[in-house]
C-alpha cells in the first residue's frame, strides 16, 4: 500500500476482504451496513452463520439485511450487499466450525472484526467461556495463518473491572490462567462447573465480564508473542445509533434500556436502581465508526507500537436514570400496545422497591392474566415479571454503583482522521442534549418492534387517557386497602401491648 493511501480510512479498504464474527448481531449488522455504505471499495465480507436447513446463502444474508438498517444502502446502491458472503460456522466450536474451505478463503482476508459474544448475564459458566473465551482463542489462531493481516479487532467490554467499579484504557492481567478455564469447560461436566461458578470466578458479578476478561489475556498473548496487528476494544453499554444510518436504531431488549420499554408498556414501574447514577452508554454508530478508525490507525502505526492498544469506547454524555425516565416519553411517544399507565420509580431502598412492585407490577399481572384466562386466551403478564426480575438480579451490581471509565485514547481517535473524512468517521457525539438519543431509541422501539405507525399518534393519546384513568383508580383503591391494613395490624398490635399493661406507667 502507497503511503498516500494510508491517509485514508476509504482507500485502506478498497479491494480488502474483511472478516466478522457475530454479523447476524446487533453491532455486526451496523458495522457491515457502515462499511458497505462508507468504504464502498472493501471486496468481499465474509460472515459466519449457523446452518439452518432448508435455507440457501443468500436467505441466510437475508437475516442480516431485510431490515429497515438496509433500506438507505439498498436505495442507493442495490448491488452492495452481494459483496457480503455467508459461512456455515458457530463461534462455541473449534475452528468456529468451519469448513476447510472456508478457511481457505478465510486467509485471503487482512482485517478481523471479532464482535461474536455471549452478553447475557446469567449464561452458565461453560457456555460462556466456550463462546466469550475459547471463541476468541480460535479467532486467534485463524488469524495467525492470514499471510497479510493487517488489524484484528477485538470487541471486548469496558466492565472489564467490575468489582473497582471502572477501568482505564490500559491491559489488566487475570488472577486466573485462561487455558486452564478453556480445559474445564471441554473435559467436567457442564452441571458440576456450573456449580462452582462462585468459587472459580472470585464471586464474579456475572460470567460474561469474566469470560471477556479472561479473552483479553488470550488477545494481549497472541499480540506478544505472535507479533499480531490485534487491538482491544471495550464499548460501555451499547445504545441505539446517534444518527447513522437512522436515528435511535435498535433491534434488541438488553442492558438498562430495556427499563424504556418495559416502562412505554407499563409492565415495568419500580427498579432497584440509584436514580442519580450516571448511565455510562455509547450509540451503535459511533462505536463502530470507532472499529473502523481504530483498525485503520492499528496498521497505520504498525511500526510505532510496542503494546496493545485499547480503546474505552465510553461516553462523555451521561444521563442519569431519573433523566432516561422523567422526560415524560409516554406523553411524547405513547404506545397503543401499553397495558397500563408508565410510571417509574427509582429507588435504593429495599422496602420501597418490592412495595410498589407487589402492588403496581404483580397483583396487576395477576388480575390482567387472570381476565386473559377468562376470555380463553394465554396468560402472558406474569412470565414478563419473571423475566424482569431475572434481569434486574443479574443488573443489580451496575445499577447502584457509578462506574468510572478514562477514554481519552477512543476520543483522540478524532484526531487521527483525515480531515475529508473526519464527519464521516467521527467517534465523538454530535448531540448537545443526550435524552434526543433516547428518544429517538423509544420512536423506533415503537415503530420497528412494535410495529405501530408513528405518523399519527391520535389512537394512541386516547388509549393512554383511558389506561390513565383506569390505572389512578386501582391506585387510590390499592393503597387505600394497603393502608387500612396497615392501620388495623398497628392497632392489633399496639392493642394487644396495651392490654398486656406494657405502656401504662408505674
Amino acid at each position: 500500500m502507497a503511503v498516500e493511501e494510508l491517509t485514508s480510512i476509504k482507500k485502506f479498504f478498497d479491494g480488502c476482504e474483511v472478516f466478522i464474527t457475530g454479523g447476524t448481531g446487533f453491532v455486526g449488522r451496523v458495522l457491515i451496513e457502515k462499511l458497505l455504505r462508507s468504504c464502498p471499495g472493501v471486496k468481499k465480507i465474509y460472515v459466519i452463520i449457523r446452518s439452518r436447513k432448508g435455507l440457501t446463502s443468500s436467505e441466510r444474508i437475508g437475516a442480516i439485511t431485510d431490515c429497515k438498517l438496509f433500506d438507505g444502502l439498498k436505495a442507493s446502491n442495490p448491488t452492495a450487499t452481494n459483496k457480503i458472503h455467508a459461512l456455515d460456522g458457530d463461534v462455541q466450536k473449534l475452528q468456529l466450525g468451519l469448513s476447510d474451505a472456508d478457511l481457505e478463503k478465510i486467509k485471503n482476508c487482512s482485517i478481523i472484526f471479532h464482535c461474536a459474544a455471549s452478553v447475557r448475564f446469567d449464561d452458565p459458566l461453560s457456555s460462556a467461556i466456550l463462546m466469550n473465551t475459547r471463541g476468541t482463542l480460535e479467532v486467534c489462531k485463524i488469524a495467525e495463518q492470514i499471510p497479510n493481516l493487517k488489524a484484528l479487532v477485538h470487541v471486548s467490554t469496558s466492565f472489564i473491572q467490575p468489582k473497582k467499579y471502572g477501568s482505564d484504557e490500559i491491559f489488566y492481567p487475570a488472577d486466573v490462567d485462561w487455558r486452564q478455564f478453556i480445559k474445564l469447560a471441554e473435559t467436567v461436566d457442564d452441571g458440576m462447573l456450573d456449580s462452582l461458578e462462585k468459587k472459580l470466578t472470585d464471586n464474579a458479578p456475572n460470567t460474561y465480564t469474566f469470560t471477556k476478561h479472561l479473552s483479553e489475556q488470550i488477545c494481549k498473548h497472541y499480540r506478544d508473542t505472535k507479533n499480531l496487528p490485534i487491538v482491544i476494544y471495550r464499548p460501555s453499554i451499547i445504545a441505539g445509533s446517534e444518527s447513522e444510518p437512522l436515528p435511535g436504531w435498535l433491534d434488541n431488549l438488553n442492558g438498562p434500556f430495556s427499563y424504556c420499554f418495559t416502562a412505554i408498556l407499563g409492565i415495568l414501574h419500580v427498579s432497584m436502581v440509584d436514580g442519580y447514577r450516571k448511565l455510562d452508554y455509547v450509540p451503535v454508530d459511533l462505536c463502530v465508526k470507532g472499529m473502523i478508525v481504530a483498525a485503520w490507525k492499528t496498521w497505520n502505526e504498525r511500526q510505532l507500537t510496542q503494546t496493545i492498544p485499547i480503546y474505552n469506547a465510553t461516553s462523555t454524555k451521561k444521563p442519569s436514570f431519573y433523566s432516561m425516565s422523567w422526560q415524560k416519553l409516554h406523553l411524547v411517544y405513547p404506545s397503543k400496545n401499553s397495558i397500563m399507565y408508565m410510571e417509574m420509580t427509582h429507588t435504593s431502598c429495599v422496602f420501597l422497591f418490592w412495595m410498589i412492585k407487589i402492588v403496581e407490577q404483580i397483583i396487576p399481572a395477576l388480575l390482567y392474566d387472570g381476565l386473559l384466562r377468562l376470555s380463553g386466551r394465554k396468560p402472558k403478564l406474569l412470565k414478563f415479571q419473571r423475566i424482569i426480575m431475572e434481569s434486574e438480579k443479574a443488573m443489580l451490581h451496575f445499577t447502584l454503583k457509578d462506574f468510572k471509565f478514562t477514554n481519552t485514547k477512543f476520543l483522540d481517535l478524532d484526531r487521527v482522521i483525515p480531515p475529508h473524512e473526519f464527519k464521516e468517521f467521527q467517534v465523538s457525539s454530535k448531540l448537545s442534549d443526550e435524552v434526543t438519543i433516547i428518544r429517538s431509541i423509544c420512536l423506533n422501539f415503537i415503530q420497528n418492534m412494535l410495529k405501530e405507525d408513528v405518523s399519527d399518534f391520535s389512537k394512541a393519546f386516547r388509549r393512554q387517557r383511558l389506561v390513565t384513568y383506569i390505572w389512578r383508580t386501582y391506585q387510590v383503591a390499592a393503597y387505600s386497602y394497603l393502608i387500612y391494613i396497615t392501620c388495623l395490624l398497628f392497632q392489633k398490635v399496639f392493642g394487644d401491648f396495651s392490654s398486656h399493661g406494657m405502656f401504662i406507667a408505674e
